[in-house]
Parts: structure tokens; sequence; C-alpha cells
């Protein structure tokens, strides 16, 4: 009788040994392909994380080459609408107003026509300026005539005054607008980025 219940313990003791067997090499397997579950789901993150910068990159690339291609079609538009104010009957009037020693003047409809020009061309300059600043009459022609790029030698003869007026209005319009000291070049930049 101790003999089967050697045999039976020893028969239990092999089960049970067998059982720890299997449940360990169950739990071994399942910590690798945890393991591996884990490496495949940071591989696949570091490989989205890669495919985003490179996206990233290219959409860089794409937005740098269109702000070139815009500033290009600009640039274009802009030398368009200058050279179509530069071909315009009016222009080449008010040029020859500024003429040294010429007598002529223009009269309201230059100035209606020059501000027409400006405002289909220049996308509303002439109401831009009015809105943003407070002009006396010759000092809002002034802004028109350096907008359309009249020397100021010439600005003085077509309004009749001094060239230096001219400038001291010029200086005296960016100290006024701006609230700090600037010069008449200032004023000018000003004008021309409206």
């Amino acid at each position: 009788m101790s003999v089967i219940i050697g045999a039976a313990a020893v028969l239990v003791a092999v089960i049970l040994l067998i059982f720890l067997i299997r449940q360990r090499e169950k739990h071994l397997k399942a910590s690798r392909m945890y393991k591996y579950a884990e490496y495949l789901k940071e591989k696949q993150l570091q490989d989205s994380q890669h495919q985003i910068k490179n996206k990233d990159e290219k959409i860089s690339l794409l937005e740098k080459e269109l702000d070139r291609m815009n500033n290009k079609h600009s640039i274009e538009r802009n030398n368009n609408k200058e050279m179509i104010i530069m071909s315009s009957d009016v222009y080449h009037r008010f040029l020859d107003y500024g003429e040294y020693g010429s007598d002529k003047r223009p009269i309201q409809l230059d100035w209606e026509e020059l501000e027409q020009v400006l405002s289909v061309e220049l996308e509303g300059f002439p109401m831009k300026l009015r809105a943003l600043c407070k002009l006396s009459k010759r000092d809002y022609r002034m802004c028109l005539l350096l907008r359309i790029g009249i020397p100021p030698q010439k600005i003085a003869r077509i309004l009749s005054i001094e060239k230096s007026t001219v400038s001291t209005q010029r200086a005296r319009l960016y100290r006024d607008y701006f609230g700090r000291k600037g010069s008449a070049k200032d004023w000018d930049v000003f004008v021309c980025s409206l």
C-alpha cells in the first residue's frame, strides 16, 4: 500500500512538474509575444514619425516654392500695373506738367483721371490713402504723384510750391502718422507700400 501511495505521490509530483513547466513555457511564450508586439508597435511609431517628418519637409518645400511663385507673380503683376500706369496718358501729362519752365498746370479732370487710374491699377490706392491718413488737398495730391514716381522737384513745380516744402511735408506726414521722426524717403516708402 505504501508503494501505491509512493507511486501516486511520484505521479502527482511528475504531473505537477509537467504542469509547472508548461505554465512557464506559456508564460515565456506570452512574454516573447508581448515584447515582439511592443517592438512592432515601436517600429510602427518610428516609421510613422519618419513618414510625418518626410511629409512635413515636403510640405515645407512646397510652401516655400508656392511663396516664391506667388512673390514672382506678385512682382510681375506689380510690374505690369506700374507699366500700365506709366504708359497711361494721364501719367505723361503729369510728367509734362512738371517740366522745368512749363507753365501748364493740371486741372481737376486730370486729378480725377489720375485717381481713377490708381484706383483701378493699384486696387483702390486713393481710397486706402484717404482712409489711413487725414490729408490736406495738396498733401493728398502730393502722395498721388509720389505713388506714380514723379520726382520731388517735378512735384514742387506741379503743385507750385518749393522743393524744400515737398521734402518738409513728407517728413511731417511721416511724423504725424507714425508718431516718431522719419525722413521724407520713409514717407515715400510707406505711400508706395499701400
